[in-house]
C-alpha cells in the first residue's frame, strides 16, 4: 500500500502510537460519523475493520454508519471476526466451558456476519475462513484436517462492497 492510516476512538491509544511508538499516520475518530482529515481527503482502496464488530453493541448500526461515511470514499471493506464454530470453541463446549473474550458482545458465523453486513447496506463479495496461531513444523495433518473442515477455523474474513 502507498499509505495506511490507523483509526481508533481511544485518544490515549492514539497518543501512545504517535508519541511513544512513532506512528504518525494514526487518527482518533469515529468512522461512523462525519469524517475529518485525512480520512475525508482520500479515496481508499480498502477499509479494514479487523476484530472490531464483535465488540460493538449494535453491529448493524455501526456498519450502516461506516457505509454512509465511506460509500463514496472506499472501494471495499474487509471485516474479520472470530468464528463461533471454531474448533477450540467446540472443544471447550464439550468440556462444559464457554471460552469467550469478555469484551465480546456477539459470536458470528459466515451466515450471521453476512446477514448483519447486508442489513447495513453492503453486499458480500467473498468470505474465507482462516486460523490464527503459529505454523508448527508438523502441521501437514492439521492443515489437511482444516481443509476438510473449514468451518472449524478460528476466524472469518469477509470482503464487502458498497451497495446492496
Amino acid at each position: 500500500a502507498q499509505r495506511c492510516v490507523g483509526v481508533d476512538i481511544q485518544q490515549d491509544g492514539i497518543r501512545y502510537l504517535r508519541e511513544t511508538l512513532g506512528y504518525p499516520d494514526v487518527v482518533c475518530a469515529d468512522i461512523t460519523q462525519p469524517l475529518t482529515a485525512p480520512l475525508n481527503e482520500t479515496h481508499w482502496d480498502l477499509l479494514l475493520i479487523p476484530e472490531v464488530v464483535e465488540h460493538i453493541d449494535d453491529p448493524v448500526s455501526f456498519l450502516s454508519g461506516v457505509h454512509t461515511q465511506f460509500a463514496a470514499r472506499a472501494d471495499a471493506v474487509v471485516l474479520t471476526v472470530p468464528n463461533a464454530f471454531a474448533r477450540d470453541n467446540f472443544r471447550a463446549a464439550q468440556r462444559g466451558i464457554e471460552a469467550i473474550n469478555t469484551d465480546h458482545r456477539y459470536w458470528f458465523t459466515p451466515y450471521t456476519l453476512a446477514k448483519v453486513a447486508m442489513q447495513a447496506g453492503f453486499s458480500v463479495n467473498e468470505f474465507r475462513l482462516c486460523r490464527h496461531g503459529t505454523v508448527k513444523r508438523r502441521s501437514f495433518i492439521r492443515n489437511r484436517w482444516y481443509a476438510r473442515n473449514p468451518l472449524l477455523r478460528s476466524d472469518i474474513v469477509m470482503t464487502l462492497a458498497f451497495g446492496a
